[in-house]
């Protein structure tokens, strides 16, 4: 079924003409920037609505075979899934969300966008593939660059000639030496050039992204030099000087920005363009030692970039630091989104404190100005060893995180929707010692379980307690270890717990024992919780050198109901846009879930808003039959399901159609050709190797949608009918010709 879909698509996306090579027309992108009382925003060219971007990185990383970890697997010939996307793509829809980030590179070497002779055909074709099921569902996306192609007369040029003159290596040779430049103009121009020759869905592309994130490299030439060097701009700079490397930096990057992007708006003059950052290290010194130079606010104040996307995760630092090193506090000349944030797997437990976090600071970010959020990442890779670096993914347990951060449930994007349960957090903490002020103990409720530790300076026994203020009975309660190690060594850890202000009556309720490493969560949550707590100490009986503690969270109940209903199912038959059915016969609708649950509510109606709803059941399975004699072309269907919990969200909206939507009719026929194709005002339909002669014909045009547009009815034609399209807007439309006991399909381009 896949493998038929698939071939089926590209047949349609693959019989283009020979001036598919032209630029599309202008205000083919759908979003588009304005300033409105002083501040830039995104908005939607059709409605005139502000576009808030909210969404996931979508990646599908898999283990690689030229290394650990890992490739995308979206558009490679042997692990692309379009049925994988449509379902993902139907459910972040289903959720709200509107938007998603995706890796068009995220590979290496043969196996990637590029072989010896260009961009790969095939890798291009997928791609086209998931920007229609973007399409189909109102997703708009960020095509970002990682790096360049190590093939194809792209990255390999510019390395060698940087090489050889010894004035640039790494990449910094892309970004500032002109072979390096001309590379990444080149890549940028042939890649929108094979999507305009498929007629991709640029509505649906919201922006080209140069880098995933931007940075030069002090520890490697030209920055290493004593000498002077003439970068991509035409200028020279001395390097055995601080001014020179520093203007270079500023001068050179904005030239590498405003060539590239020219060179974007040259060929496609309402795209947007924007690059991808993380956070400088500077004022405040985030990564000491690092040898990456971010140039940000440079190319904040001089470049000609639409927009900025900044990458800022929780647990680590504060949003305070990061917007100080962005230095975009008060910035909104041009929009800012957060293209990657989220939790990773040592940060939480479960889902539900994950949940929490990325809750608490895309809140702080919106309240701080930042115009979009892309969450990292929609599923957790798909790599089948853990990684420690790895995120909890959106789609995760039932899809919690997607619920909780959706625009379903998060209506407010600046309002925190999940209340704090970690009760210990921010209390009272104190020690039997300490080494050093850096290491006190209230670094164990400062909410950085892996990047403030308390250390005692001083060989076990040794303890740490935490005052929660008043009684709580408790859930839970998790310990960060501190090893200092990723090597397993043997550690205890005794939990004692009082209800008495002054801890006089502690009564050790757990005892933790065996090897550890670094940053690893004990979690101990008895059944019927821990009664009438007020302070917690964590006693450290044994270690194998001083003892220490990452963090201690005392967790009261979640509260959560709202969010363990079932996610939005899957539609599987018929998908929309992609099957069509056939109504002649009884058809079963069919849906699925991550979840284990058969309760299920389908509505069925005559139109998309559901206010001629002609079946509303409930039923204990994921099918349903629907009778050949309701079926009226077309309906369209939803599904939603029910746990104790209550009633998740609705589906995405199906369409019960036996019409041509996008790619779904079973053969392009080769037997006859449109022309001129793109057409303005006409086109005529030529009968390939036959003879024509006066015969009836009819004709029927749609959209992509499935949507009929036009209709000529039976007519006896003389050879090569002429077909009017002055009515119809710029487009690609698909034809349905009956000649006889003949139907054909074709595709046109109106101009």
């Amino acid at each position: 079924m896949k493998a038929f879909l698939i071939s089926i698509f590209v047949l349609l996306l693959s019989s283009g003409t020979g001036s598919s090579q032209q630029p599309h027309p202008r205000s083919q992108y759908r979003i588009a920037i304005r300033t409105t009382n002083g501040e830039a925003e995104f908005y939607d060219r059709q409605t005139g609505e502000t576009f808030l971007p909210r969404g996931f990185n979508y990646i599908q990383l898999v283990l690689s075979p030229n290394g650990p970890y890992g490739e995308s697997a979206l558009f490679l010939d042997d692990s692309h899934n379009l049925i994988d996307v449509d379902s993902d793509f139907q459910r972040i829809s289903a959720l709200g969300y509107n938007a998603v980030r995706v890796f068009i590179d995220l590979c290496r070497d043969a196996r990637c966008i590029a072989d010896e002779d260009g961009l790969v055909e095939s890798y291009m074709d997928h791609m086209v593939e998931l920007l229609e099921r973007a399409r189909q569902y109102g997703l708009q996306v960020m095509l970002t660059a990682n790096w360049l192609p190590d093939l194809g007369d792209y990255s390999g040029p510019a390395h060698e000639i940087c090489h050889s003159t010894g004035d640039f290596e790494g990449g910094n040779c892309l970004l500032l030496s002109p072979k390096g430049v001309e590379s990444y103009v080149k890549f940028f121009t042939d890649f929108i050039r094979e999507l305009q020759k498929r007629d991709a869905p640029f509505s649906n592309i919201w922006a080209y992204e140069l880098r995933n994130e931007f940075f030069v490299e002090n520890n490697i030439p030209p920055y290493t030099l004593k000498r002077s060097i003439t970068a991509a701009n035409g200028r020279t700079y001395n390097m055995n000087t601080a001014a020179d490397k520093k203007k270079l930096a500023r001068e050179g990057l904005k030239y590498w920005a405003n060539t590239t992007t020219r060179a974007i708006k040259e060929l496609d003059p309402e795209a947007l363009v924007c690059c991808g950052f993380f956070t400088p290290s500077n004022p405040i010194d985030l990564r000491p030692g690092d040898y990456r130079i971010v140039p940000f606010k440079s190319l904040l104040e001089n470049s000609e970039l639409d927009f900025f996307d900044v990458h800022m995760y929780p647990g680590f630092e504060s949003m305070a630091d990061h917007l100080t090193n962005y230095g975009i506090e008060n910035y909104r000349e041009k929009p800012v989104v957060l293209g990657e944030y989220g939790s990773f797997l040592p940060l939480a437990s479960s889902e539900y404190p994950a949940a929490q976090l990325s809750d608490a600071w895309q809140s702080a970010a919106c309240q701080s100005g930042i115009d979009g959020f892309l969450y990292w990442t929609w599923e957790r890779h798909r790599v089948p060893v853990s990684q420690p670096d790895d995120p909890w993914g959106g789609n995760d347990a039932g899809a919690f995180i997607a619920k909780v951060l959706s625009p379903a449930y998060k209506t407010n994007p600046c309002q925190v929707v999940l209340p704090e349960t970690n009760v210990a957090k921010g209390k009272p903490a104190k020690a039997s010692m300490v080494w050093k002020e850096e290491f006190k103990a209230a670094n164990v409720v400062d909410g950085k379980p892996v990047t403030t530790p308390w250390i005692s300076g001083g060989d076990p026994p040794q303890w740490v307690e935490v005052d929660l203020g008043k009684k709580y009975d408790l859930e839970s309660i998790v310990l960060y270890v501190e090893t200092g190690s990723n090597d397993p060594h043997y550690y205890e850890h005794e939990i004692l717990v009082s209800a008495e202000s002054t801890g006089n009556d502690y009564q050790k309720i757990h005892h933790f024992k065996g090897k550890r490493v670094n940053f690893e969560a004990l979690t101990y949550q008895p059944d019927g919780g821990i009664k009438n707590v007020q302070r917690i100490r964590v006693r450290i009986p044994a270690a194998p050198g001083w003892a220490a503690l990452h963090e201690l969270q005392a967790f009261i109940p979640e509260q959560r109901a709202t969010f363990d209903v079932p996610p939005p199912p899957i539609l599987t038959f018929p998908r929309p846009g992609l099957d069509k059915v056939d109504n002649s016969q009884n058809i079963r609708l069919r849906w699925d879930n991550a979840i284990e649950t058969t309760n299920s509510q389908i509505q069925i109606a005559r139109d998309r808003a559901f206010s001629a709803i002609v079946i509303d059941e409930r039923l204990h399975k994921k099918s349903f039959i629907l009778d050949d004699d309701l079926f009226d072309n077309p309906l369209y269907w939803r599904v939603r399901q029910r746990n104790n919990d209550g009633y998740g969200m609705w589906s995405v909206t199906g369409i019960i159609t036996n019409v041509l939507t996008n790619a779904q009719e079973a053969i392009l026929d080769n037997e006859i050709v449109l022309y001129p194709n793109p057409a303005n005002d006409f086109f005529h339909i030529k009968w390939l190797n036959k003879n024509n002669g006066r015969s009836s014909w009819e004709v029927h045009i749609y959209t992509l949608e499935g949507m009929e547009v036009s209709h000529h009815p039976d007519q006896v034609y003389d050879q090569d009918p002429r077909i009017s399209i002055t009515h119809l807007q710029p487009g690609i439309y698909i034809v349905r010709i009956k000649r006889g006991n003949k139907t054909n399909f074709a595709r046109v381009v109106k101009q």
